[in-house]
């Protein structure tokens, strides 16, 4: 049975649309995309009650099917935002586009520039929200709850991840 891999993307607001599309494009030439969340911002609680859109990045979590290993897969990851990023500019550089491996079936690993699940993948909103709208029952591999169960469970900040809505 093939493993569920999760990858998360990580957008800068300004051109995300596009970007987003470059991305799934090349990951699409190495991996084949089952499935893929909405794109989620985080809103956080402001003064009086009203509610600020943080100015941070956008999220999205893709399911995808590959038969590259997870260093491999965070190899060609690095690539592929490499690529996206343009000459010189280095990571999450001139496109603000970041690829990692959330979750690579039920695997833990931990290697020099390689950590499985993703270490804050259990605290972050955001993550846990797209993931439940994937796969709610899927059983997060170090913490050994659904991810439902870790969203639903989650510390409360005043901050609240919500499916990104075009202004």
């Amino acid at each position: 049975m093939q493993e569920r891999i999760f990858i998360l993307v990580t957008l800068s607001p300004d051109g995300w649309e596009q970007n987003l599309s470059l991305a799934r494009g090349i990951i699409g030439k190495k991996c084949r995309i089952i499935t893929q969340s909405s794109v989620y911002e985080t809103v956080e609680a402001g003064s009086a009650g009203t509610n600020v859109v943080a100015r941070g990045p956008l999220t999205q979590v893709l399911e995808i099917q590959t038969e590259s290993e997870p260093a491999k897969l965070l190899t060609f990851l690095g690539h592929a935002q490499d690529a996206l990023a343009g000459p010189k500019s280095g990571g999450f550089g001139q496109k603000g586009v970041g690829l990692e491996i959330l979750f690579y079936g039920s695997r833990t690993e931990k290697a020099p520039g390689l950590i499985i699940s993703h270490p804050q993948s259990h605290a972050r909103m955001d993550v846990l929200s797209a993931m439940v709208e994937l796969y709610p029952e899927f059983i997060h591999p170090t913490q050994k709850r659904t991810v439902r169960w870790l969203l639903t469970y989650l510390p409360k900040s005043g901050a609240q991840a919500k499916p990104f809505k075009r202004r």
